[in-house]
């Protein structure tokens, strides 16, 4: 049987970081978020927060302040759940509230087909702020991991556009960003190459 290649990244958790009350108190506002309509972390029907706490770890690690790391706890409420800019500027402050903006995809339906709308969200999240754009290399890792884990099939289309997407994020931590796109490479290797193209 060939072996396969290890996807760990080497990082250490600031957990005290994660344990102040204002982070916690933007772990709980998230968790009741997802919680609020339903939302499972697909394929393993795990609490959603899974994915949003392990976004968060990453980050800690790399010395994020408070407010990043509220908004790594927070990166998927504005697309995923009736939460607001104007909730999220009124219980954690304009800061939280412009990281959680820069993480959120732009494009909608009306945009076209998916490589139409991915362009769009990447060229969005080219524009983001190093710590977005930090969050969002945490929060492609959790992402692809679980993929690649759970449907390879996928992964092999999700794998190509997260690469294009992580070339624009030049703003990123240079230490996780090259570990990721490292980390991207080798799932890109396990699943082998799409085959065909997606329009969805």
């Amino acid at each position: 049987m060939e072996k396969k290649e290890s996807m760990k990244l080497p990082w250490s958790v600031n957990s005290a970081a994660l344990c102040t009350p204002s982070v916690r108190r933007a772990y709980d506002f998230a968790n009741a978020a997802h919680q609020s309509v339903g939302q499972l972390r697909k394929y393993t029907e795990e609490p959603y927060i899974v994915h949003p706490h392990e976004v968060a770890s990453i980050v800690s690690a790399f010395g994020a302040p408070m407010e990043v790391l509220q908004a790594a706890y927070l990166h998927d409420v504005l697309e995923d759940t009736p939460v607001t800019p104007s909730d999220l500027r009124g219980c954690f402050g304009e800061v939280v509230c412009d990281l959680v903006v820069q993480l959120t995809d732009v494009s909608t339906p009306a945009d076209g087909v998916r490589a139409q709308r991915k362009a769009l969200d990447h060229a969005h999240s080219a524009r983001g702020s190093a710590w977005a754009q930090t969050i969002k290399c945490a929060d492609i890792y959790s992402n692809v991991k679980s993929i690649v884990q759970h449907d390879p099939k996928f992964a092999a289309f999700y794998v190509v556009e997260k690469l294009d997407q992580i070339a624009g994020l030049v703003r990123a931590h240079a230490h996780l960003r090259e570990h990721v796109q490292e980390f991207l490479h080798t799932a890109q290797r396990q699943v082998g190459p799409p085959s065909r193209k997606m329009h969805r």
